[in-house]
């Protein structure tokens, strides 16, 4: 890097003044503390994956990724989500963004993290695909269904119940654990699904459950848009009970108080155990896609990081929501 005014290092204990100072000038609508703490601070994975660019004393740059823990055929990998990167006005167009990248990189890799997976906008894409050298392995299109197309009758059999996801238990994250598929994927063990979706994340997030004979058979945590009546389907897990899922999907439509306006958006991947059975409700899959890109960085980072389908994600692993 030409620039020699700038120096990088990663984020140190004592840093988080200036951090919060440029993301307020950033954003500019009032402090994000309790958001940026929730991410970098109280992640429980106890890892602060930050890279800092400085021009002398001044913070000029912070490229930040989420620590996750992540397995692969039964294997546990240390990895990490690309978040975000704020760049002070006065350093933009001097290269921060790429050599923070390969930085950060290079910093992950001294404290172990196996691989690093993102969903970068647009404008950044071309970035990570080329100089940066991340591998693009899919864009993830969004399957939609107007809640007006579902079938009118549900099975009398099915009790379904809504709540904040607060209310959500160490239990109910084993289920959701067991139930969401196999593949490369987040561990959502209880740490990770208190942290993923506690309120100070600043977004509010529901859950609807369905029980039959009192044992569940189905369990989503969502998140609705307002006044659009859009309802992102963050989990969702209905093991082999189809009667089930329609039940949910019409409690939550009925729940947002617009049900024939009301649309369910989901990520549905190629080998997802279920797909037949969201396909058959009336999922279809629609020109809006997330791109994914990933990077191994360790020799125990999966041979198959470059294929689509060997990845079990749904839209809570984004930071798209």
């Amino acid at each position: 890097m030409d620039d020699t005014r700038l120096h990088f290092r990663a984020f140190q204990d004592g840093d988080e003044p200036a951090v919060l100072e440029l993301f307020d000038l950033e954003y500019q609508r009032g402090s994000r503390a309790v958001e940026w703490f929730w991410a970098f601070r109280a992640n429980p994975v106890g890892r602060t994956d930050l890279l800092l660019a400085f021009d002398g004393d001044r913070l000029v740059g912070e490229l930040g990724a989420v620590p996750l823990r992540m397995t692969s055929g039964g294997t546990g990998l240390a990895a990490t989500r690309l978040q975000n990167l704020v760049i002070h006005p006065d350093a933009r167009g001097r290269g921060v963004f790429l050599e923070s990248s390969r930085r950060l990189d290079e910093h992950l890799r001294t404290v172990g993290v196996d691989l690093v997976l993102g969903f970068p906008n647009d404008r950044s894409f071309p970035a990570f695909r080329g100089p940066l050298g991340y591998v693009h392995v899919t864009d993830l299109p969004t399957w939609t269904l107007r809640a007006r197309d579902l079938s009118a009758g549900t099975d009398p059999e099915v009790e379904v119940r809504l709540g904040p996801s607060r209310d959500l238990d160490d239990q109910d994250a084993a289920w959701l654990q067991r139930h969401s598929g196999n593949g490369l994927a987040t561990l959502r063990d209880p740490a990770y699904m208190r942290w993923r979706y506690h309120p100070s994340s600043g977004k509010s997030y529901g859950f609807v459950r369905a029980l039959r004979k009192g044992d569940t058979v189905g369990l989503a945590v969502f998140k609705v848009f307002d006044p659009e009546a859009s309802v992102d389907l963050l989990e969702w897990a209905v093991p082999g009970d189809p009667s089930a899922g329609v039940a949910m999907l019409d409690a939550l439509a009925r729940s947002v108080g617009n049900r024939a306006q009301a649309l369910f958006c989901m990520w549905i991947q190629p080998l997802r155990p279920d797909r037949e059975a969201l396909v058959a409700v009336g999922f279809a899959p629609t020109s809006r896609t997330t791109h994914l890109i990933a990077r191994g960085l360790s020799d125990r980072a999966p041979a198959c990081l470059a294929d689509p389908d060997a990845w079990h994600l749904s839209m809570g692993d984004s930071d798209v929501y």
